[in-house]
């Protein structure tokens, strides 16, 4: 997404010094340029509508439902739903190594694994370009049969486009993680509202969203996103 993104935004550049950049924590422009206008006819709209991905009604029914993912240490899960516009919503969920934990020389002997689960909400255009992201993150360490460090709440990150002229975070409480014994697992959980809106629409989108990842000692991992 950042590629695609950083061309788009090197070629509007060069028409106007007024544009917004491709940032983790955007700042609004005050006009969108004729390029950027034109982007955004493409990417937000199919047959002159709003998508559906972006159209918090129409992901709120598909929320209440929800979207479930299940999988382990290293293997990527994607969890989708396409609307008959071609857009679509996704959570893709992960366990990887987290390099910054491990310190020194570890014993070989040693079973413990430091590692970050993380899982993603993103809302994709009909022609496939992904145009919001919202990340959440787990850091633990475990030995296999038990969860023997982990931060006591989960962390967040998120990546806009240009074609999202406005971008806010409401709240993401409560934020926390669970674990109520030892051999048990964890499970993070977030419930982040956010607000946006898209060139030249004035309605503000507000999504509120729970998100809850579930992860075992074995490096197994369960979870689901829903409306709140």
């Amino acid at each position: 997404m950042r590629k695609f993104w950083s061309v788009l935004t090197g070629v509007v550049c060069a028409f106007s010094v007024t544009f917004f950049p491709l940032l983790s924590h955007p700042v609004s422009a005050s006009e969108p340029t004729v390029l950027l206008k034109a982007e955004v006819k493409k990417q937000a709209f199919h047959n002159g509508k709003l998508i559906k991905a972006l159209d918090s009604n129409e992901v709120n029914k598909v929320m209440a439902k929800g979207l479930e993912f299940s999988g382990k240490i290293g293997e990527p899960t994607v969890a989708q739903h396409t609307f008959d516009d071609g857009s679509s919503i996704r959570v893709t969920t992960n366990v990887v190594s987290n390099p910054k934990r491990t310190k020194g020389i570890t014993s070989p002997l040693s079973k413990e694994r430091d590692l970050t689960a993380s899982t993603t909400y993103t809302a994709t255009s009909a022609v496939g370009v992904d145009l919001f992201d919202y990340h959440l993150y787990q850091d633990f360490t475990t030995n296999g049969s038990d969860i023997t460090w982990f931060e006591k709440t989960p962390y967040s990150d998120y990546d806009t486009t240009p074609i999202i002229n406005y971008w806010s975070i409401v709240s993401e409480g409560p934020m926390y993680t669970d674990y109520a014994k030892k051999g048990d697992g964890i499970t993070a959980i977030a419930n982040p509202k956010f607000k946006f809106s898209i060139w030249e629409i004035a309605t503000v989108q507000t999504l509120s969203l729970k998100a809850e990842l579930n992860i075992q000692p074995n490096g197994y991992y369960t979870g689901k996103w829903k409306e709140l």
